[in-house]
């Protein structure tokens, strides 16, 4: 309920296309985006109509547009954060902690730019059985693990 995502703090994003959703609930998701557009508690991400490859797909798109309008020469390599810019989640921190339930342990075309140097959580708990208790044993794993971010540990 959006009165308790307001009491919570809890600020609404939408990742994915809005082409083949319904008017009905664009304007529910976009209603939630407004209500709870300065909230700083909690991000919460809802990937609707969402795959990672059409999401990067449209991005250099809209990078190469971008550069096609302002004149900017297409022999300047394309650069991470010129990219970024154009993501779904250009306004998100990365992620920290993935977790994949239902014993799977595939990326599945989600968040792949984003989950870079997430670390991945596999568990063979059913999605509808994931509850609080499974979240707090992720979390336990997630406080074990250092942080790399893509580089080594002592070099």
């Amino acid at each position: 309920r959006l009165d308790t995502i307001q009491t919570r703090g809890i600020r609404i994003y939408h990742s994915g296309s809005r082409k083949r959703l319904t008017r009905n609930v664009l304007d529910k998701i976009d209603f939630a985006i407004e209500k709870t557009k300065k909230n700083k508690n909690l991000n919460v991400n809802f990937c609707l109509n969402y795959g990672s490859k059409d999401e990067l797909l449209r991005a250099a798109q809209e990078a190469f547009l971008r550069r096609k309008k302002e004149k900017v020469s297409f022999e300047k390599p394309l650069k991470e954060k010129e990219l970024e810019k154009f993501l779904y989640t250009s306004t998100l921190p990365p992620v920290d902690l993935l977790i994949r339930t239902a014993g799977e342990q595939r990326l599945s075309n989600f968040l792949l730019w984003q989950s870079a140097y997430a670390e991945l959580y596999f568990t063979d708990t059913l999605w509808p059985d994931f509850d609080k208790n499974s979240l707090v044993d992720s979390l336990k794993w997630y406080e074990t693990r250092t942080r790399k971010f893509g580089g080594l540990e002592n070099g």
